[in-house]
């Protein structure tokens, strides 16, 4: 191959771009939304807490704790596996 045809083939080579890159940077930044709202929750949980009183409030919060549990759990994971 001449330095031209060379040269000429540098020029046509493309950078590829990684389609599935984007896809786990979304998914990630899905998930850090999910543990957002999740932290939301638990904040709207101890407002709602202070209002109301009763049998009803510690079930409030372990469910909402939990959920930030699960919440921390697949942003984790996400951060690990992608």
């Amino acid at each position: 191959m001449t330095p031209f045809d060379q040269f000429i083939h540098s020029l046509s080579i493309t950078p590829v771009f990684d389609f599935w890159f984007l896809i786990k940077i979304l998914f990630v930044i899905g998930f850090g939304l999910y543990l957002a709202f999740a932290a939301i929750v638990i904040r709207q949980v101890k407002m709602m807490v202070e209002v109301i009183e009763g049998l009803y409030v510690w079930p409030l919060r372990l469910f909402a704790w939990i959920h930030m549990g699960i919440a921390i759990f697949l942003f984790l994971i996400s951060m690990i596996m992608l």
